[in-house]
């Protein structure tokens, strides 16, 4: 009684469009739903064009400046939207498993936050997703497997890729080395661009034993 109160005082509105939601929806509205950039990566095999040791590479939605995908990883980011991550990890592991990957990955492991920046934010939209991912494909997600062992700039400050490998380098360690090994493992993170982050995680984790390393990820500008 008291959330429909305060819903009618404050009505929920969509993390897209930034309009009032309507009964029945959840998050973002019908429109923005429909109107979502969807890459489809995962019905065409890996079309992240990312020049990295991935058997396969998806994104659940082509990222463009100004648009709704930025407004949704703002609200991840900034406004404490944790939610959302998990919706949208739900949506796509349901996607995932009707294309048949339910059974292609034995762990999920999600790209970590340094402590001082989870304290800053709260929580790890990657790990929120990933939830969401696990939920709908029946598959575990574990943290502190891949850790951030120091503490790096944000990489959206960076310009090239080059200074942005430089940034990233070295700073994802194995803690759990018998966790991954002969693995078959579902890296997640929020957003792809260069690939340095990404490339920084799986590096440690194939070091480490691992079988193989595939990517999620919410959004990205590298497709296909």
């Amino acid at each position: 009684m008291l959330n429909s109160f305060f819903d009618l005082l404050f009505p929920p509105v969509c993390h897209g469009c930034e309009q009032p939601l309507v009964v029945g929806e959840k998050f973002l509205c019908l429109s923005c739903v429909l109107e979502l950039p969807k890459t489809n990566s995962h019905l065409h095999g890996n079309k992240l064009r990312l020049g990295l040791p991935v058997s396969n590479a998806f994104a659940m939605l082509k990222y463009f400046k100004e648009g709704r995908v930025q407004q949704l990883l703002h609200a991840l980011k900034y406004e404490q939207a944790e939610e959302l991550a998990v919706h949208l990890g739900r949506l796509y592991g349901k996607e995932l498993e009707e294309s048949g990957f339910s059974n292609q990955w034995d762990i999920i492991i999600p790209v970590p936050l340094h402590w001082r920046r989870f304290l800053w934010r709260g929580y790890n939209q990657s790990y929120r997703f990933a939830e969401g991912l696990s939920e709908s494909l029946g598959i575990e997600t574990k943290e502190g497997i891949l850790v951030r062992g120091r503490y790096t700039q944000v990489q959206a400050k960076r310009k090239g890729t080059g200074e942005r490998l430089k940034n990233i380098k070295g700073a994802f360690v194995v803690k759990a080395p018998q966790k991954v090994a002969g693995k078959k493992i579902l890296l997640v993170d929020d957003v792809v661009t260069t690939g340095a982050t990404i490339d920084a995680c799986i590096r440690p984790l194939l070091d480490a034993g691992a079988k193989e390393v595939s990517l999620a990820c919410i959004a990205a500008t590298t497709f296909d």
